[in-house]
Parts: C-alpha cells; sequence; structure tokens
C-alpha cells in the first residue's frame, strides 16, 4: 500500500511538472534572467542599463521580467527607463498588461523615455491596438500632455487602423503634430486610402519646413509614387529647406527611374536666384548621373557661376555623367585654373570620367600634377592622367615625383595611375620598388600591383601581394592573386 502511494505521488508530481515550463531558465551571457532581474532592481545604474538591455536581448522568454522592466520605466535615470522599454519591446508583445503603464511612460518628462516608449507602442499583439488606439489619441489631443507627438508616432506605429485620427490631424494648429502625423501616415503606405495622398500634397505645401519634410519622406514611401504628386514634388524642388529639395528630387527619380522628369524640372532650377537652390539642384542632377545628359549645356554656364560651391559641384556633376559630356572638356580644363582648389580638384577627377582627349587633356593636368599648390588637386590629376593608360607616358616623371610626396593620397594615387600606364611607365620600376616600403598599406598595395602590370618579371612585389590576400577591402584579394599568378604561379596559395 505505501508503495503503491509513492507510485501515485511520483505520478502526480509528473503530470503536475509537465504543465509548467520547467526547462532551463533563458540566459544571457551566462546570467539567467532571475539573475538578471535582481541586477535591474538593485544594481548601479550602469548595471541596471545592461541589465534592461540583457533581457531585451532574451526577447520572449524573459516575459517573468516585465513586471521589473515596468517598475523600472520609472526610473530616476533616464538611460535606464529608455533601456527598460526597449526591453519591453523585444520581449512584447503589448498586453493589457503592459499598455497602462507605457501609456503612462508617454507623459514622463524625459522625451528620451518618451521616444522610447513609442517603440514599445508599436509592437502590437493582434488583439490590442483597438483598445490602444482611444488612450493614443486621447492623448495626441490634449494639449498639455507631454507625450503628445510621441502618441501620434505610436499610432503611426500601430497601423492604418489609426489613419482617419492622423488625417484630422494634418489640420492641428502645432506643428510638431501636423509633422509627427504626416510622417506616422508613411509607415504604412501600402494600405493608404484615397484620402492620404490629397492630405499628404497639402501638408507638402504647409508653412511649416518639418511638416513638409515629414510630407516629402511619406510620399517617397509610397510605391508607385502617386501621379498626382508630381507636379507638387516638382514645386518642392525650389523649397527653401534643403531636405525637403533632397526628398523631393529622389522621389521624383523613384516616379522616373531614368530620371528626366526630374531633370526636366531641375534645369530652369540651375539659374534660381538662391545660391542654395541652385546647388541643391546641381547636386540632385549629379546623382542622377548618365541620365542627366540633357543638363550639360546648363552646367557648363554654371561651372562658371560667381560661387565656389556652384562651380565644385558643376564640375562633379559632369564627371559623375560621364561621356556623354565630353563637350564639357574644354571648360573643364579651363576649371584646372579656378582659384578654388576643390573646383580644380573635381574639374581634374571630370576631365578622367568624360573620356576627354589626352592631347587637349594632359598638359594642363600635367601642370595640375607639377605646379598645384593643393595635394587634392594633384592627387585628381594623377587618377585622371591614368585613366589615358599608356597615352599618359609624359606624365610618368610627374607621377614618380607624387611617389614621394608627405601626402598618403598622392603616394597612392600616382602608383595607381603609373600601374594603368603600363609598361610605358617602365621607368617608374625603381621609385615604385621603393616605395613597396612606404609605411601605408594601400601605397604599397598599390606599388605592387603597379610593378606587376608594367613588368611582371620583378619579384619584389610579392611579398606585398601576399599579405594583400587577406585584406577585407573591396577586390583587393582578387587583384592580387590575378598579379601573383602573372609574376610566378607557383607562389599563389
Amino acid at each position: 500500500m505505501i508503495r503503491f502511494g509513492k507510485v501515485f505521488i511520483a505520478l502526480f508530481i509528473s503530470i503536475t511538472l509537465i504543465g509548467c515550463d520547467i526547462g532551463p531558465e533563458a540566459t544571457y551571457k551566462d546570467k539567467t534572467v532571475t539573475l538578471w532581474i535582481e541586477t535591474l532592481e538593485s544594481g548601479m545604474r550602469t548595471d541596471r542599463v545592461a541589465a534592461a538591455k540583457a533581457l531585451g536581448r532574451i526577447g520572449p522568454k524573459a516575459k517573468k521580467a516585465v513586471p521589473a522592466l515596468l517598475a523600472a520605466l520609472k526610473d530616476h535615470q533616464s538611460d535606464v527607463a529608455s533601456a527598460a522599454a526597449w526591453a519591453l519591446r523585444d520581449i512584447g508583445p503589448v498586453t493589457k498588461q503592459t499598455a497602462p503603464a507605457l501609456l503612462e511612460a508617454l507623459g514622463d518628462k524625459r522625451e528620451r523615455v518618451r521616444n522610447a516608449v513609442v517603440r514599445a507602442l508599436g509592437e502590437i499583439g493582434p488583439a490590442t491596438p483597438r483598445d490602444l488606439v482611444p488612450s493614443l489619441i486621447a492623448i495626441a489631443k490634449d494639449e498639455e500632455h507631454l507625450g503628445r507627438t510621441q502618441a501620434v508616432r505610436a499610432l503611426g506605429e500601430i497601423g492604418p487602423v489609426a489613419n482617419p485620427f492622423l488625417l484630422e490631424a494634418l489640420k492641428y494648429e502645432d506643428e510638431r503634430i501636423r509633422s509627427a502625423a504626416a510622417s506616422a501616415l508613411g509607415e504604412h503606405s501600402n494600405s493608404w486610402t484615397k484620402e492620404v495622398v490629397p492630405a499628404l500634397i497639402t501638408a507638402l505645401q504647409d508653412e511649416a519646413g518639418r511638416v513638409r519634410l515629414s510630407a516629402a519622406y511619406s510620399l517617397g514611401d509610397v510605391s508607385p509614387v502617386p501621379k498626382e504628386a508630381v507636379p507638387y514634388l516638382i514645386e518642392a524642388l525650389t523649397d527653401e529647406d534643403e531636405r525637403v529639395r533632397k526628398i523631393a528630387a529622389a522621389t521624383l527619380i523613384k516616379f522616373d527611374p531614368t530620371g528626366q522628369v526630374a531633370v526636366v524640372a531641375l534645369i530652369p532650377i540651375l539659374k534660381h536666384e538662391l545660391n542654395s537652390i541652385r546647388q541643391g539642384a546641381i547636386i540632385a542632377l549629379a546623382e542622377i548621373g548618365p541620365n542627366a545628359k540633357d543638363a550639360v549645356p546648363a552646367l557648363i554656364v554654371t561651372l562658371e557661376d560667381e560661387v565656389g560651391k556652384i562651380r565644385r559641384e558643376s564640375a562633379k556633376a559632369l564627371g559623375l555623367i560621364g561621356s556623354d559630356a565630353k563637350v564639357a572638356e574644354t571648360a573643364l580644363i579651363a576649371a584646372l585654373k579656378d582659384k578654388d582648389s576643390y573646383v580644380r580638384m573635381n574639374a581634374a577627377s571630370a576631365l578622367g570620367k568624360i573620356g576627354a582627349k589626352p592631347k587637349d587633356t594632359m598638359p594642363a593636368l600635367i601642370k595640375v600634377l607639377l605646379y598645384d599648390k593643393k595635394d587634392s588637386a594633384r592627387s585628381s590629376a594623377a587618377r585622371a592622367l591614368g585613366q589615358f593608360g599608356s597615352e599618359a607616358k609624359d606624365a610618368v616623371p610627374g607621377l614618380i615625383g607624387m611617389l614621394k610626396r608627405a601626402d598618403d593620397n598622392e603616394r597612392k594615387f600616382s602608383a595607381e595611375a603609373l600601374g594603368k600606364i603600363g609598361p610605358a611607365a617602365k621607368e617608374a620600376v625603381p621609385a615604385l620598388i621603393d616605395t613597396l616600403k612606404d609605411e601605408v598599406n594601400m601605397v604599397r598595395y598599390n606599388a605592387a600591383i603597379a610593378l606587376s602590370k608594367i613588368d611582371p618579371t620583378y619579384k619584389e612585389p610579392v611579398p606585398v601581394l601576399k599579405k594583400a590576400l587577406k585584406y577585407q577591402v573591396f577586390d583587393y584579394p582578387a587583384q592580387a592573386r590575378a598579379a601573383l599568378e602573372k609574376i610566378d604561379p607557383t607562389v599563389v596559395p
């Protein structure tokens, strides 16, 4: 009978435990959830922050920490409170247990904490959004509540269920609320109703720059870009806020990936009376690149603008347009004498990119190489000369001299250019061999690659190239391997 009783008790305990979570407690950095909770409740400030972050890293398996984290939302140290909010987000989702405390924390005097709470409120369980929306709307409408803006942002995190209020909030007197509403609408651009686009177009014309910026971002988030927004985005290309102009240009390019809509709109702006707007239009054309070829004549004009920054960006844009900007060759050669060193630098770089005629261009570039007072301009000239390959052999003496310059870039790019000139740069071999001892990795590497291109019978580059096989930079290992195979295939690992 006693034996039967023991069996029954053991069976009862087994059945009871099956219904409980008796697996090993989750850990992070060899500490269990329980230990991290203890640290959160009684540790020093930095330890409490670390504990909150650790519990967030553990995620849903740290659910038992939720009460402690909710308490930590009121910690007198803002970094602890905000870390607790982030952890609640990662443990998520928001429940009826956590929602009241998070909503209360939206009224915290510390903006850092309120911003973190927004993210936590964004991780909503499937049954919770509609319960939270009225509370968040009430906070957003309360002109005395410190967390009004954050409440609007949280509504954006929740999803389209909040869109009716967000559309209403676009008309509020407080520009911070209008901006937050415009931004929040962009969070779920794939579920916009027909009322959203017209409302955002109106916001794109708002008197407050921050509202226009948020509207521009949201219109850029939707795919495809609404056709009816295009005229207003074109108008925004001359907005007084540089950020709005940039987003408008990027959105127009998204609307028409060929860039033609943006190019047609940007060309007239190159004559705008405000320097900053002219400069912004040139930068946008540069980002469009080769498809901005129709703007070349206008850019040649702005290359002579009285404002240095505009001349700089014009030279850069012409280079990025590439071979379709060949007609700018004469203007770019003239720009090599500009009083602004950055203009000279960009002009030199552009001449190497547009496929300029070596006969006309090289003498001017060699002058820059030898006599310009700015190392950045000399470096750009070296790179441009390298683009001409063996035709740039007259530049070899000047490039050899650059290998001894104090500036790292000058040595690096002169070695690179000598390699591109190839066997015609034979006289540079002794100087390049000396450069294999340079203190800068990339200078040594470029010298080694150059030697392999000029004359692969030289064995001196091998040690440098073997080290380069371990570089984690671009395609340098592949280039080093190819060079080694030319010099001595037996040394390739």
